[in-house]
């Protein structure tokens, strides 16, 4: 049987919120399962893929594969404590397309893992562990129907977009960028180009984005008007600000559906149908 769906564990940039004010929208930081068939693709790291990692052991899956946009700590924080990497027989493949700091996976692991920050390292783990390089920009064949499509956005320190191609639909993953009104904005459009559905960085308000620019990352009216030049058939705004309440998301979500009809705020357990257009609360 065919599956293609998006699940959201965390929802937001820079740090986790915790409060009555951040339970509707979450309040971890980002990470979203994709299952494709029999196949289960984690989209970063934040403390989102520590309920994920409880699931994933409950389930008793045997293998998985995480990709890593990048390596800044709202997309790598749970990594740690992710518990399918202390399970026997399970295999683990981590993607990475490495960062000035961090090569690859292995080394980002070993500076994430350990003294003087947690009581174990990498040699604990007891999962079957793998690391592949991501291209930076390219396209790979993953197996089982699926195409990986990857490129660099424009955000401090890089961060990789991905586009993943599968039962005839297309899902993209771009939670952290700039936009430029340039020829980075138009890279960008054409990579997610008439996508199925896509997950895009929607950090600032237009007004709060002039007080941060050059930050890496863009306001929610300007992925709003990416996407429909894009012509995506749904997509969801992503990485809220770690201080924006549940109330305020949802005025700005009805904002954004009164411009578009096809766009809405992602939500903490909000599972995506990409075969069927549809949405649902897990």
């Amino acid at each position: 049987m065919k599956t293609f769906e998006a699940t959201f564990y965390g929802t937001r940039g820079s740090s986790p919120a915790a409060g009555s004010a951040f339970v509707a929208y979450g309040g971890d930081t980002s990470c979203l399962a994709l299952q494709l068939s029999e196949r289960l693709f984690v989209l970063d790291a934040g403390t989102g893929i520590i309920p994920l990692g409880e699931q994933v052991t409950a389930a008793a899956t045997k293998k998985l594969d995480i990709f890593i946009s990048h390596a800044h700590y709202d997309h790598v924080q749970g990594l740690p404590f992710f518990t399918p990497l202390m399970t026997p027989d399970i295999d683990i493949t981590i993607w990475f397309a490495g960062c000035d700091d961090a090569v690859d996976g292995k080394v980002l692991l070993e500076k994430l893992l350990g003294g003087p920050f947690l009581p174990f390292s990498l040699k604990d783990l007891k999962c079957r562990l793998t690391h592949q390089a991501l291209p930076k920009s390219g396209s790979i064949d993953l197996g089982d129907g699926v195409r990986l499509g990857t490129m660099q956005t424009n955000h401090k320190g890089g961060c990789t977009a991905f586009r993943f191609d599968a039962h005839e639909r297309s899902f993209v993953y771009a939670p952290d960028f700039e936009h430029d009104n340039g020829h980075l904005d138009k890279a960008l459009v054409d990579f997610m180009s008439e996508a199925s559905f896509a997950v895009l960085d929607a950090t600032y308000t237009f007004q709060e984005y002039n007080l941060h620019k050059g930050f890496g990352h863009t306001f929610w009216e300007k992925s709003m008007s990416l996407a429909k030049q894009a012509k995506l058939d749904r997509w969801a705004l992503f990485h809220h600000h770690h201080r924006r309440s549940d109330t305020t998301l949802q005025e700005l979500e009805l904002q954004a559906y009164e411009m578009d009809h096809r766009a809405f705020f992602a939500r903490d357990r909000l599972v995506y149908d990409v075969l069927n257009g549809t949405s649902t609360i897990g």
